[in-house]
């Protein structure tokens, strides 16, 4: 089994909790006794393939985490009430790193369009530009790179 994977068999509950919950509060430096002054600024999205964003396991989910899967996470933190907000894709299997590397351009192409004045519609269209030039092969199967259409997000106000 891939060495990519060390959680296999894991549910996508158990990895939310696992990694978001404990090693964001032990990188924050969580006080429990000062809960609201860091720590976790909102349940974690852990989707899971062709669900785009915005899932948050909960307990009792059975869902597993497979080496073939697409894992996007969605997970933000707080100190004393200001919430960061990031979100990033996963795959375990090398067959999915053409398709990562087409993102992760798309995502530095965003930050470099990035400054005073410009329209958020300008770097959208920068980057829906580069996913949009990429193609993959997957399986033996070709595959344009789509950005994704009507994907709205959440606010980020003050943590209360």
């Amino acid at each position: 089994l891939s060495p990519r994977v060390p959680w296999q068999s894991q549910t996508s509950g158990q990895y939310q909790r696992r990694v978001h919950g404990n090693t964001n509060r032990k990188l924050l430096g969580f006080d429990p006794s000062k809960p609201l002054d860091r720590g976790i600024g909102f349940p974690t999205g852990c989707s899971l393939n062709n669900v785009a964003a915005h899932y948050t396991p909960n307990t009792g989910d059975e869902k597993v985490l497979h080496v073939d899967d697409v894992m996007k996470i969605d997970f933000g933190t707080q100190i004393n009430g200001h919430i960061v907000d990031c979100a990033f894709t996963m795959t375990f299997n090398e067959k999915y790193d053409e398709f990562i590397s087409i993102v992760k351009d798309a995502t530095n192409t965003g930050v470099r369009e990035m400054g005073i004045d410009v329209r958020l519609c300008d770097i959208g269209a920068a980057i829906q530009e580069v996913m949009e030039a990429g193609e993959v092969e997957i399986d033996g199967k070709t595959f344009q790179v789509k950005s994704i259409r009507n994907l709205n997000g959440h606010s980020v106000g003050l943590a209360r």
